[in-house]
């Protein structure tokens, strides 16, 4: 009890609800105790928030409610009400250190000939509900035209709850790391740049292997203050995703985020969108759906015609690789490097001048004649020069475009453009000229009276049938040589698998051996399981000239079999 009497009333605030948020209303109970009877003049009630920043105080805004008039406040309890609506853009509370916001209700008793009776009273704002979107979100720490190590990390929403969950995954993409912190920050912003104001932190302590996809989640706290901007301040909020590795620097990831009231449950919306090889794998299979390709896990396939694609990523880009039949014209091509762009501005090998300017400045292709080359790939390519054109043999193409394995634009695009010059390629391969060396024309007629199909670069004979073929080969060692060969309808007998160099297999029978000796006089003899070959040296001008060797062969075919003897 006090030694002395009190003169002055004592007012207390009592609000209902505790807790407001912004746009709603507010029932204030204001009570008075008197000591002895007061005569005032006006009871009032202000309802201010104010914003602290480096740029001073600033008042967010400041409403009245008169409580009452004239009057006499008898001795003991007087009880007197306000309501009152916090405005749509109040701001949530918050205590930092460079920033603060404080909604304060100050009630006043004015009276005549006396000291005014003025008390405050802090009230508890806790911001507005959202009413934006809320999406998904996905984050990358790689640098624009690089493909260095980084993270890859993904979150279930963009808009965080005081109390919710914040579920996500992340990828550590071209590196292994030993473990994972995962922070939620908050941070102030004003003219003095951004100051931290809150940090929570949640360990994964398990190995990140090179891009694989590591779900987390954990909570929010309740008692956080929700993102909020006014006057040049704001406070903001991050997920930020920290891996570290051994012996090297260690991988960082920021991703903003919105911590705001009525942001949904606090279960997750759905699953965290994929990263790492999961969102990557996920992509190719899209492209191969769109494309009509297959998705292995690991590459793109197609089949086109006798032509195979296949599209993977490299460390450089994405490449495709068109495998066909053999050509057989000692195809090379591929970029050029320092030294050959230099010797390409003196010389025209390797050039292709319907190709323009650009191609032959950064590409070559040649082979064993230069004209086999610049006809295959004119057809080949023909416009679609914007392609890498990365390397070409005998056996196939490789094109690439320099793009991230994760631009799925660009491997479409790759794809698409890939099929466009599978779909060239037996055109292409018909274009290659008969080599200098041999008489087209001879062919041409070899082709009618054989009744044979005709296919030009390494001139090829094969029968409408297909029971045998007449072709010239180029070895990359040695000296050329023309190549008959007639296929067996049944599998020979392995006893009969001959090489003449090594000579002729005691099994043959009578009527196939004199067939083979002759054969073997002319050539090389080859027995195999499905087909007897014969190896002339030297090219043959005159194809036609071949068709009684031909003949022998065709009948050795049918009538190799193994000589029994009288007994079985």
């Amino acid at each position: 009890m006090s030694l002395l009497p009190r003169f002055r009333p004592r007012v207390a605030l009592y609000a209902e609800p505790l807790e407001l948020a912004a746009g709603e209303r507010v029932q204030l109970h204001v009570r008075i105790d008197a000591p002895r009877p007061r005569k005032i003049e006006r009871a009032d009630l202000w309802l201010r928030q104010t914003v602290r920043s480096s740029k001073g105080l600033g008042t967010r805004f400041h409403l009245h409610a008169p409580l009452s008039g004239p009057r006499t406040l008898p001795e003991g309890v007087t009880d007197l009400e306000a309501r009152a609506q916090i405005p749509h853009s109040a701001l949530p509370d918050h205590r930092g250190r460079r920033l603060g916001v404080s909604t304060v209700v100050e009630v006043s008793l004015a009276s005549r000939w006396r000291f005014d009776v003025s008390r405050s009273f802090q009230l508890r704002v806790r911001g507005g509900p959202y009413q934006g979107s809320v999406e998904p979100l996905v984050f990358s720490s790689r640098s624009p035209g690089r493909d260095d190590p980084h993270l890859e990390g993904s979150l279930d929403r963009s808009v965080l709850r005081p109390g919710g969950m914040l579920s996500g995954r992340v990828a550590a993409v071209g590196a292994d790391c030993r473990r994972l912190d995962v922070y939620l920050v908050a941070t102030e912003h004003d003219d003095q740049g951004a100051h931290p104001s809150g940090r929570w932190r949640l360990r994964v302590d398990r190995p990140l292997n090179d891009g694989e996809s590591v779900p987390f989640a954990m909570s929010v706290p309740k008692d956080v203050t929700p993102s909020f901007v006014a006057w040049g301040a704001s406070l903001k909020w991050s997920v930020e995703l920290h891996a570290d590795r051994a012996f090297a620097r260690d991988l960082a990831l920021r991703i903003p985020v919105t911590v705001a009231l009525g942001s949904g449950s606090p279960e997750p919306l759905t699953e965290a969108p994929m990263v790492g090889d999961e969102r990557v794998a996920a992509l190719w299979q899209r492209v191969a759906q769109h494309t009509g390709a297959t998705f292995d896990g690991g590459a793109l396939h197609d089949r086109i015609g006798d032509v195979t694609l296949r599209v993977r990523p490299k460390p450089n880009g994405i490449e495709a690789r068109l495998a066909y039949p053999s050509l057989g014209i000692a195809l090379e091509g591929g970029e050029r490097d320092g030294l050959q762009r230099l010797a390409g501005s003196f010389s025209d090998r390797g050039k292709v001048p319907a190709l323009g300017d650009h191609w032959n400045q950064h590409f070559y292709a040649t082979a064993r004649e230069p004209a086999q080359a610049r006809a295959f790939l004119v057809r080949s390519l023909g416009r679609l020069v914007a392609l890498r054109f990365h390397a070409a043999d005998d056996q196939g193409l490789t094109l690439a475009v320099d793009a991230s394995r994760d631009d799925g634009s660009e491997l479409e695009r790759l794809v698409r453009l890939a099929r466009r010059v599978a779909e060239r390629i037996p055109e292409a391969t018909l274009e290659i000229p008969i080599p200098a060396e041999l008489d087209h024309g001879a062919w041409e007629q070899a082709a009618l009276a054989l009744e044979a199909r005709l296919s030009p670069g390494p001139p090829r004979l094969e029968a409408e049938s297909g029971a045998w073929t007449i072709d010239t080969r180029w070895p990359e060692e040695g000296h050329p040589f023309t190549r008959l060969s007639a296929r067996a309808t049944t599998p020979i007998d392995e006893r009969l698998h001959a090489d003449s160099i090594l000579g002729l297999p005691d099994a043959l029978s009578r009527d196939a051996r004199p067939l083979a000796e002759a054969l073997a006089e002319s050539g090389r003899l080859l027995i195999g399981a499905s087909e007897v070959a014969l190896e002339i040296p030297g090219l043959t001008p005159e194809p036609a000239t071949l068709e009684p060797t031909v003949g022998r062969l065709t009948r050795l075919v049918r009538h190799l079999r193994v000589d029994e003897g009288p007994y079985r």
